[in-house]
């Protein structure tokens, strides 16, 4: 098949760039006339341009994405002939200086930032730390792509230090040098001679401009990708005008793309080399003692074992009621083995179910239970779980047709996150002796970091161990991130307290729990005045000498000129730009003066009696003890309901989940033989992955040794942010918050899983905070002034610093286009 390219930066700032309506209006009338499937537009800094160009294109090119995020404009927007199935974008670490506004590329640059001057360049580390950024992003993000294409105005030429890096370490081909010369007469892509935007001085000097738009590409192994063609299709004019399509020149690529058959493959030579780590479909140790152990690469056995749901979740409107959430069997995007397959969720924001019945029941009797398999969060996670349910046996469990979100179950274990609450689950449900009543119990949380799971997409293994003696412990990665009893370690506890605190007692009206009373002997002196304010005005202050009352501290710019294409009727009065007074360059200040204000020597605020102790206090009030009618004592809640199934019942803002390798043993060992053969193999293979990036890296540092300063300013960033985050102190207005949204993502979550667990956490810290802030009644016994009032007051006071009419915003009126 072809693959036609087209890249433009379109010069589209407001007001700066001259033709520009018209202009736009001309690219949009030629795509449409153009048979390209890619089109990457540059500088297309209003919306209503980007609508402009959307509309005129929708025959041809009916997909589209703008990005315009940013303080303002410098939009980039990509048309597609065929469907987008996603978009995102990714944030420098660094874009320029906030203080550089006339550069403007910390406020609204989307790409490598601008050159301005070449001879003293002051933003090529930003460039180059922005173009090894670029180089891993698109390794990260990339791994399992067919084609990626990078195409844009890079601000960079050939031969820089940014370029090398982007075309080495991410092993792109320059669709410009693999044509050869052939093309040698297209080298000038900004500056070029022939355009009408390229200053005078530039073309009396002959220079013949430079490349920077790129069309590059990068394949995988099983694809054969040649340049059929490159060219810079546009002419030097719009037609029947005087000026070109933009200041640079559009610049288009043709690509022809096809898989390689076994001999094509033979013969191609490959930048790398594969990194081959050998697979099979693991066997388990000992099948006597296996329950369930599932690798999903045979689809014929995978579709005998298991079963998609087709019930419907009760309580909630019939529209999202289904499970119709897509399960299919697919490799791992990035990072996977070759020949192993895993079971995916592909849906996103949809309930999802699938089961399977266990090869024979686990009874919870001598035997320990290992529940072991991987996740990776391919898309990331944003709210959401991966965690599976041990069906409980009986004939509920039956037909997992029906498997639902109260389908009952013994165990569930696994991942789930939503917002900032990362949790590694491990509830059971035990039941009540007296009554036969079932209750969730839920594990602590673990003691070890679990976030980079959600985030890294990696494979990572989850295993449980539960021994008959009730002890349990949870690993990640091989790791024990939990453990603990089930009689000690969860919540509720298993057997509730013996005695509890009687209902019907109620404290006794004269009971008083006021430590410290207000003396009620005391009397406000005479000579107290509580209406004296904080602050006085100095009287004995004067203005400085050579204070320049009558000059504004800012003045229009007598220089400035009204742009040639400024349009009163939809741009509005124009006003020059305000710059500083010159006269007040040396002078004292300039503008209205004002007295300062200092302290007022007879303000003592708000009079308060001080506190005694109180003579009736009789110490805080507690109900007493009874015995607990409802107490039992179960010793070994191990013994649970036994389990005839597993099923994963979910619910998930992100998309393809991977799962793989599910084993249900009663033998530790059997559980580490089949990790060994899929989890250390696919972590090897990241691990050889990882030396060969590491491996250009470094060629790349011997040729330019201080790139070394740009690798450690890529970490020190991250580690100077973390310290800084770390150890600034947080308000208890902000810790408020964040306790709030971790209630209200638990709230809104789609998912059966209780979150008790948060509410409990959350009363909690708030009775602790109630206890490190006691009420008024501990205060200092002599009370002095009121310093709240006195806040109050200092809050009040009025800035004098000196203000200049030029000060304050400017109202413009709002543009038409």
């Amino acid at each position: 098949m072809e693959l036609k390219v087209f890249t433009l930066n379109c010069w589209g700032l407001a007001v700066v760039s001259r033709d520009r309506i018209h202009r736009i209006k001309a690219i949009g009338e030629m795509l449409a006339t153009s048979h390209y499937d890619v089109v990457c537009l540059q500088e297309i800094w209003l919306k209503s341009d980007y609508e402009l160009i959307k509309h005129k294109v929708s025959g041809v090119l009916p997909y589209s994405h703008y990005f315009y995020s940013g303080v303002t404009g410098s939009g980039i927007c990509i048309l597609s002939r065929h469907t987008m199935e996603e978009v995102f974008f990714h944030q420098w670490p660094v874009n320029g200086y906030i203080h550089k506004i006339h550069h403007g590329d910390w406020f609204g640059g989307k790409g490598l930032h601008a050159e301005y001057n070449r001879k003293c360049d002051e933003y090529q580390a930003h460039r180059v730390l922005q173009a090894f950024d670029t180089a891993q992003f698109i390794q990260m993000t990339s791994g399992g792509a067919d084609l990626v294409i990078l195409a844009g105005d890079l601000n960079t030429e050939p031969g820089d230090l940014a370029y090398r890096i982007i075309l080495n370490v991410s092993g792109f081909t320059d669709a410009f040098n693999e044509a050869g010369e052939t093309v040698q007469d297209m080298a000038a892509t900004c500056e070029s001679l022939t355009n009408s935007y390229t200053p005078t001085a530039l073309l009396k000097k002959n220079i013949p401009g430079k490349r920077l738009d790129y069309i590059m590409y990068h394949s995988s192994s099983n694809l054969q990708v040649d340049l059929k063609s490159y060219e810079l299709p546009l002419p030097n004019k719009v037609p029947e005008c005087s000026y070109s399509y933009s200041d640079h020149e559009a610049v288009a690529a043709t690509l022809i793309i096809r898989r390689m058959d076994d001999s094509e493959e033979a013969i191609v030579e490959t930048e790398e080399p594969v990194i081959d780590i050998p697979y099979e479909s693991p066997e388990p140790l000992d099948p006597k003692r296996i329950y369930l152990a599932e690798h999903f690469d045979d689809l014929d056995q995978f579709a005998k074992r298991w079963v998609k749901s087709q019930a419907k979740k009760e309580g909630i409107s019939e529209d999202i009621a289904k499970y119709d959430g897509e399960w299919q069997i697919e490799g791992a995007g990035k990072d996977g083995l070759v020949g192993d397959k895993g079971l995916v969720l592909k849906s996103k924001a949809k309930h999802a179910a699938i089961a399977s019945s266990l090869l024979k029941p686990f009874n919870f009797d001598t035997k320990p239970l290992i529940v072991q398999y991987e996740v990776i969060f391919q898309d990331g996670q944003e709210c959401g779980g991966a965690y599976l349910k041990l069906l409980s046996q009986g004939p509920e469990t039956q037909n997992l047709n029906n498997f639902h979100d109260k389908t009952p179950y013994s165990i569930m274990f696994g991942p789930d996150k939503c917002g900032n609450d990362h949790k590694l689950h491990f509830i059971f449900k035990h039941r009540n002796p007296l009554n036969g009543s079932l209750e969730e119990k839920h594990c602590k949380k673990p003691k070890e970091r679990i976030e980079d799971a959600f985030s890294d997409k990696l494979p990572h293994l989850f295993t449980l161990v539960l021994q008959p003696d009730n002890t349990f412990e949870i690993s990640l990665d091989r790791k024990i991130v939990n453990s603990g009893s089930l009689l000690e370690d969860f919540t509720p506890t298993v057997n509730p307290p013996k005695e509890i605190d009687d209902p019907n007692d109620k404290k006794p009206e004269d009971w008083d729990e006021r430590e410290k009373i207000a003396d009620p002997e005391a009397v406000k002196p005479d000579d107290w005045d509580e209406d004296a304010p904080a602050q006085i005005v100095d009287e004995s202050a004067v203005m400085p000498e050579g204070w320049l009352e009558n000059e504004p501290t800012h003045i229009p710019d007598p220089d400035a000129k009204k742009p040639d294409d400024w349009d009163t009727e939809m741009d509005g009065e124009w006003e020059p730009p305000l710059i500083d007074n010159p006269l007040c360059k040396d002078a004292v200040g300039c503008g209205s003066w004002e007295p300062p204000l200092i302290n007022n020597p007879e303000f003592k605020g708000k009079w308060r009696a001080p506190l005694i102790d109180n003579p009736n206090y009789k110490g805080k009030w507690r109900p007493r003890r009874i015995a607990n009618p409802e107490f039992f004592e179960d010793k070994h809640p191990f013994k649970m309901q036994a389990v005839s199934a597993v099923g994963f019942e979910l619910w998930s803002m992100s998309k393809d989940i991977f799962f793989d390798n599910v084993i249900i043993t009663d033998d530790l060992a059997v559980a580490d033989h089949w990790a060994a053969a899929t989890f250390d193999k696919k972590r090897q293979k990241i691990a050889k992955d990882s030396e060969s990036v590491i491996q250009k890296l470094a060629t790349l540092t011997n040729e330019y040794p201080w790139l070394w300063g740009v690798y450690i300013l890529v970490l020190g960033i991250p580690v100077v942010l973390v310290l800084y985050l770390c150890c600034k102190p947080g308000s208890s207005a902000s810790q408020s918050q964040e306790k709030e949204e971790l209630r209200q993502a638990a709230q809104n979550k789609k998912t059966d899983e209780p979150t008790e667990d948060v509410e409990e956490e959350a009363k909690e810290e708030v009775e602790e905070a109630e206890v490190e802030n006691p009420e008024d009644d501990d205060r200092e016994k002599n009370s002095g002034p009121d310093t709240d009032e006195e806040e109050e007051s200092e809050g009040k006071t009025e800035d004098h610093s000196p203000k200049g009419s030029g000060d304050g915003a400017r109202k413009r009126k709002v543009r038409k286009e």
